[in-house]
């Protein structure tokens, strides 16, 4: 009967090429002469099927290394929820009622186009077993049967797919399904068609567990950024050292309570600026009186306007309550020590009044701009409308030029227009 199929089918997809259809219209029309001659052959298969588990019983066979007695035929009832489930619908089948023997029969029926049937359950142990078990009969009707179990390698599992009946769980196939779309070559995929599949469990399969995406995760190449390898070494130094002052400040401070308190004042008012985490500096800020002692120092220092005395002694500062950290000078002669302004925004306030006072110059183009307002249309107009335009600049307090993405210079009637 398979190979009475399998030639019904090749004689006709041949008739068809011949006679130039569509691809999809071949398709259409060599489905629904399969789908017909499984209908027709159904009361057949059925019988045979039935048949071949009845000639079963009586014998030992081995199931997960156990000897059982086969002991089943199917009934008659039983008949009817092997056509609900060839129909593609849903059968509801309490336990004991023989769930696993009732996907025998539309199993061996779609076998029969030698395009693979697939049965999906919950758990290895299932797949393993039913295989084995069923196998049974598939096997006495001349039928392969394979498992899919995680554990295979590309080839078993390739083997295991090119079988007329293959049993697995859902993450199994799921995930073989995704490989094979990842990969570059045909020959490394191990799914054939996806023809017929029956579903144990179909509720907990298809809605609950399908809730969770299966995804196949990994590392992905990406550009190595070198400016980012450069400075991160840098700025963890920068840290080391950072680190490193402040507990030197805790210390002294901590030695310095009992005998100069404005001193050990100073130098915790310095370390909680450099590292408000710090284990140690929390410790000793509990202890009464420091925090008002901190806060006092503080007050003056702000007072007499000399708090840069306090950030100059820090590589950076760290304010919590605005989330702000800042270089201070000592950290930017660290990072860049032949640039140290390179880490310094410019105050755009002071260079605009300096445009004005001809103290710096701006180009664009061939002319010169005189006016603040002026280069401020320049810089915001254009770059809202081309934002490929490029300001360049050697260094703040020099002469200003207006590039295109390529490095050319644009010209005064090039940006008007």
């Amino acid at each position: 009967m398979k190979k009475e199929l399998k030639n019904l089918i090749i004689s006709k997809k041949e008739e068809l090429i011949s006679s130039n259809e569509d691809i999809d219209l071949i398709d259409e029309t060599l489905n629904k002469l399969e789908t017909d001659f499984l209908n027709k052959n159904l009361p057949k298969v059925f019988a045979i099927v039935k048949d071949a588990s009845r000639r079963l019983c009586g014998q030992e066979v081995t199931v997960m290394d156990q000897k059982i007695d086969w002991n089943m035929v199917h009934y008659d009832e039983q008949l009817i929820g092997g056509i609900v489930l060839h129909e593609g619908k849903v059968a509801e089948m309490k336990t004991g009622e023989g769930k696993t023997l009732v996907s025998t029969l539309p199993v061996v029926l779609n076998a029969l186009t030698g395009r693979g049937v697939h049965v999906i359950t919950v758990n290895d142990y299932l797949a393993e077993r039913d295989s084995q078990w069923m196998g049974c009969i598939y096997k006495f009707l001349g039928l392969t049967v394979g498992c899919n179990l995680a554990q295979l390698n590309n080839i078993d599992r390739s083997a295991v797919y090119n079988c007329d009946i293959t049993y697995g769980t859902n993450s199994t196939f799921g995930f073989d399904y995704l490989r094979d779309n990842m990969t570059f070559r045909s020959e490394d995929q191990v799914q054939r068609q996806h023809v017929f599949a029956i579903i144990d469990e179909v509720d907990s399969v298809l809605i609950d567990e399908s809730r969770t995406p299966l995804i196949i995760s990994g590392q992905v190449d990406t550009p190595s950024n070198q400016q980012y390898d450069v400075w991160r070494n840098k700025i963890e130094n920068l840290i080391k050292k950072q680190n490193s002052l402040v507990n030197q400040l805790i210390d002294e401070a901590e030695s310095l309570l009992d005998s100069n308190k404005k001193e050990a004042g100073l130098k915790l008012l310095v370390a909680s600026k450099g590292a408000p985490r710090n284990k140690k500096l929390i410790k000793i800020m509990q202890q009464e009186g420091i925090k008002q002692l901190c806060f006092q120092i503080e007050s003056e220092y702000i007072r007499d306007k000399r708090t840069a005395e306090i950030d100059d002694q820090l590589f950076f500062t760290i304010d919590e309550r605005s989330n702000i950290t800042d270089l201070c000078d000592k950290g930017r002669a660290e990072l860049s020590p032949e640039n140290p302004e390179d880490f310094v925004i410019p105050d755009l306030g002071e260079i605009f009044h300096d445009v004005d006072n001809e103290k710096i110059n701006v180009i664009v183009g061939n002319q010169k701009v005189f006016k603040a307002s002026d280069l401020q249309k320049f810089i915001s107009g254009f770059q809202i409308l081309n934002p490929d335009l490029v300001i360049d600049h050697p260094g703040w307090g020099e002469t200003f030029f207006i590039k295109d993405p390529h490095g050319n210079v644009l010209e005064l009637k090039t940006l008007k227009n």
